[in-house]
């Protein structure tokens, strides 16, 4: 994936939940669809992490389809908590304070 140099953070990821009993896989954006859907349309998984923010993808110029196409099919993209403020650097610094706003 442009932007990414390696896969091994979204790797290690996948083998921890492999090893707490969840069946996991991580796909490309180009893959998603195939991956996420069966051969038949089945959804093959109901939820799915997003290591992504919209900014960085629309910046990276990467297609959106098959995001809308796996959600249309009822999968569920949950964001991390930290998503947001990696890219957001007011959100980290303010976060990295320690106090309230």
């Amino acid at each position: 994936m442009r932007g990414v140099s390696s896969t091994r953070y979204f790797d290690v990821e996948v083998d921890h939940l492999r090893s707490r009993g969840f069946d996991a896989a991580f796909f490309e954006p180009e893959d998603l669809v195939e991956g996420v859907l069966g051969p038949t349309g089945e959804l093959r998984y109901p939820v799915g992490l997003r290591h992504f923010t919209v900014q960085e993808w629309t910046e990276l110029g990467v297609d959106w389809t098959p995001v809308g196409e796996v959600l249309e099919a009822g999968c569920q993209l949950v964001s991390s908590e930290t998503s947001s403020l990696l890219f957001n650097k007011k959100l980290l610094g303010i976060a990295s304070e320690g106090t309230p706003r």
